[in-house]
């Protein structure tokens, strides 16, 4: 076997065992472009297969006693070969074998290189970043290493991503299933410094017509007639209780859209407050 302790393979050396030390090189020293020379990257999506990403991905979880063996001899001919790999992967220890195939030149080149993540459904409208760079597909392929997504959005959170995805196997899927888009304590500030706006500016209305789901008609149901302007609203206790108590979760698409209060779907919970606090007498 080879010893990343060793000076890597050169980039002419496009034997099977020789492509894949110098893959696993080029990852190393983060330079993306190095990387694909020695994939097939026939239908591959390159878009953050990025010396950026590559890079974080080496300071997630680094890659010491990389080894690649020697072909296995019962999968080596002049247009494919099998070639087991064994590395940690920060301290997960991994062992693998990548399928290679021969082009027309004669060099082997890694065959299905990348793994997958989706970021759908869960995160929609959310601005996620994945090692710290932004995300703008919901569908993202990555070569092996550490991936770990996060938000640049300050009213939100992902729960659960302090956990790393960590592409290990060809062509897998890595499961998002554990992380949730949360608010974060900065977002829960925002959005009751929103509400108790709101409420305010509503409560302290003159007139039929508050804005906020408790206008008023002009006559009350003992008979007594009112004058718009002159209307005087208060909250009962229960009221004041309820809107302390509120707790903001991201709605649909509007996250990570437009301002705070939009972004949080603070609207909905202002008008449900309001209609829970009650109209006004004169």
């Amino acid at each position: 076997g080879s010893d990343s302790s060793s000076s890597a393979a050169p980039a002419t050396d496009r034997s099977p065992q020789g492509t894949v030390e110098g893959f696993f090189a080029a990852i190393m020293e983060g330079d993306s472009a190095a990387a694909l020379t020695f994939v097939d990257t026939n239908g591959m999506s390159k878009t953050y297969i990025t010396d950026d990403i590559i890079k974080a991905s080496n300071e997630l979880a680094p890659i010491p006693d990389l080894v690649v063996s020697e072909p296995d001899p019962t999968t080596l001919s002049d247009y494919s070969a099998d070639v087991p790999v064994s590395y940690m992967l920060g301290d997960v220890p991994v062992s693998v074998t990548y399928s290679l195939s021969s082009k027309t030149n004669g060099d082997f080149e890694v065959r299905n290189a990348t793994s997958s993540i989706y970021l759908g459904g869960t995160f929609d409208g959310a601005e996620v970043l994945l090692n710290g760079q932004p995300v703008t597909t919901e569908d993202i392929e990555v070569l092996f290493g550490a991936y770990q997504l996060s938000t640049n959005d300050p009213n939100l959170t992902l729960i659960g991503a302090e956990e790393l995805l960590l592409a290990t196997e060809p062509y897998e899927s890595l499961s998002t299933s554990a992380i949730s888009v949360g608010v974060s304590e900065t977002g829960k500030v925002a959005f009751h410094e929103a509400v108790n706006a709101a409420v305010t500016a509503c409560i302290a209305s003159v007139n039929f017509v508050a804005g906020c789901g408790i206008d008023i008609t002009g006559n009350l149901s003992d008979g007594t007639v009112l004058t718009d302007g002159t209307i005087i609203r208060t909250l009962s206790s229960d009221a004041t209780l309820a809107l302390t108590n509120l707790n903001p979760r991201p709605t649909g698409p509007r996250r990570g859209l437009g301002s705070g209060s939009a972004k949080l779907g603070l609207h909905a919970c202002a008008g449900w407050a309001g209609e829970r606090a009650g109209g006004g007498r004169s």
